[in-house]
């Protein structure tokens, strides 16, 4: 996604998420989630800070001393990820509106998982799910855009993830709010149960939901189909 972005004139930054890369430090991401909740703080939210940092980082003055030639347009600015990233991407996005745009790859999935043991011990939040779920987060950045690609073989498109979507669906519908699915979507709104909610699905990119479901793709998986800069494509292009 970055890489395509570049190439097409955009300012990029893709930092690591803490744990992972460069950002490693002698201790992978499950050791400093587990630093992180011995101090009342939580891995979650470590993530979502550290991407806000990163648009502050590119807002800052000192990037022409650094070489960058040209101004950036602080009023357009996107977030983007995949698997943990997306989460990321997502949390960040419902706090900071200087993100005009969100996309969320392969992790739209219910909180009831994702902050179970059964998941990631970083995302271990037992008394999260009970009192809001992933589609509650993804109001939070309404009206503006959040794109959710997904995998049809990706093991994290279960029912669970099925259910979130459609949640966020009928929510954004019931309040008269466009939901759309992208040109690049070749899976079919069949998993939807809610007829209403589903006749409501229209093509088009500029919508509070755009759903992009790729048949063939696996989870963090660039080919098979997945092909996730292309919705950045059609979106710059038609903004």
């Amino acid at each position: 996604i970055a890489y395509h972005a570049a190439l097409n004139g955009y300012v990029v930054l893709a930092p690591d998420i803490r744990g992972f890369g460069e950002s490693e430090n002698g201790q992978g991401h499950k050791a400093i989630a587990t630093s992180l909740r011995n101090k009342g703080s939580n891995f979650f939210a470590a993530i979502a800070m550290d991407t806000m940092y990163a648009q502050d980082f590119l807002e800052s003055p000192h990037l022409k001393k650094m070489g960058l030639k040209r101004a950036i347009d602080k009023s357009f600015n996107v977030v983007a990820g995949i698997s943990l990233g997306g989460q990321a991407a997502l949390m960040s996005g419902a706090i900071d509106k200087r993100f005009e745009a969100v996309s969320t790859h392969g992790i739209f999935l219910g909180y009831e998982v994702v902050s179970s043991k059964f998941h990631c011990h970083c995302s271990h939040l037992p008394k999260l799910a009970g009192k809001l779920n992933i589609f509650d987060v993804a109001l939070l950045i309404s009206p503006r855009t959040v794109h959710i690609g997904m995998g049809g073989k990706d093991y994290f498109f279960n029912n669970y993830a099925k259910s979130a979507i459609e949640m966020l669906a009928y929510n954004l519908s019931e309040n008269k709010q466009d939901i759309c699915f992208g040109q690049n979507d070749n899976f079919g709104l069949d998993f939807i149960r809610n007829i209403a909610v589903k006749n409501r699905f229209k093509a088009g990119i500029n919508c509070p939901l755009v759903l992009e479901i790729q048949k063939n793709a696996k989870h963090e998986v660039i080919g098979y189909g997945y092909q996730l800069h292309f919705f950045w494509h059609n979106y710059l292009d038609n903004r």
